[in-house]
């Protein structure tokens, strides 16, 4: 524990590489805190996944878009 209430930092395998393509993933728990802790877990640029229709909002969508976010449509949002 690395005195945080809300997550627990676990690591499998070897560190984040340098450079090439590498997936950081987290469950779940809170989209704002997931994507500061991620934020932090490596210096290299990320993007993140975000779902579709939050990008129908124009404020939703200035901000996800500012942050590098990208769409993800699933099948249970119709499109």
């Amino acid at each position: 524990m690395t005195g945080d209430s809300f997550y627990r930092r676990m690591t499998l395998g070897d560190s984040v590489p340098d450079e090439g393509p590498v997936l950081i993933l987290a469950n779940h728990q809170n989209a704002l805190a997931d994507r500061v802790v991620l934020g932090r877990s490596t210096p290299r640029p990320q993007r993140a996944l975000a779902k579709g229709p939050l990008f129908q909002f124009p404020v939703f969508s200035w901000v996800l878009r500012g942050g590098g976010a990208i769409p993800v449509f699933r099948a249970q949002d119709g499109l």
